[in-house]
């Protein structure tokens, strides 16, 4: 056999360029629980309660990481969304009534009043309006034992 080739040299082609995906905004509403993650922002919280404006980003951001732990979407699936935002106007609620409530201890203590702690035992979700939704809300929920919705 000689060195001679039988095949012809493939001509150098440049790859396709494709454009770069376009990046997606935050997911606020999951098409399936199972390949999207809820993330609710403090601009959605607020577009819904308004009236939490005056907690302030910083604690928004907090009560919204509590409550993204206490509604995981392999439970709460497409209720998700609306199980952080109830839960996180809960905790907000509940933050505001104990400031109110100490300081209405302090404005007795300070006019000579005796004061009595707060009275207040139970399931804590029923404080507030919030807190009775969302634990309404919580119960339509089908869990199995692991926690999956069913």
């Amino acid at each position: 056999m000689g060195t001679d080739s039988v095949f012809e040299p493939i001509p150098s082609v440049e790859p396709p360029v494709y454009p770069a995906p376009a990046v997606e905004p935050p997911i606020v509403q999951p098409s399936a629980p199972s390949d999207r993650i809820v993330v609710v922002t403090v601009a959605d919280l607020l577009a819904v309660y308004p009236k939490f404006t005056k907690a302030g980003e910083p604690f928004i951001s907090a009560m919204l990481a509590r409550a993204h732990a206490q509604c995981p979407l392999n439970v709460w699936g497409d209720s998700q969304f609306e199980g952080v935002m109830l839960y996180t106007a809960h905790l907000i609620e509940l933050e505001w009534q104990q400031m109110a409530e100490t300081a209405g201890m302090a404005v007795s203590i300070a006019a000579g009043q005796k004061t009595a702690a707060s009275a207040r035992t139970g399931n804590h979700l029923n404080w507030t309006s919030y807190g009775q939704q969302f634990d309404a809300l919580s119960r339509t929920l089908i869990v199995t034992r692991v926690g999956f919705v069913v």
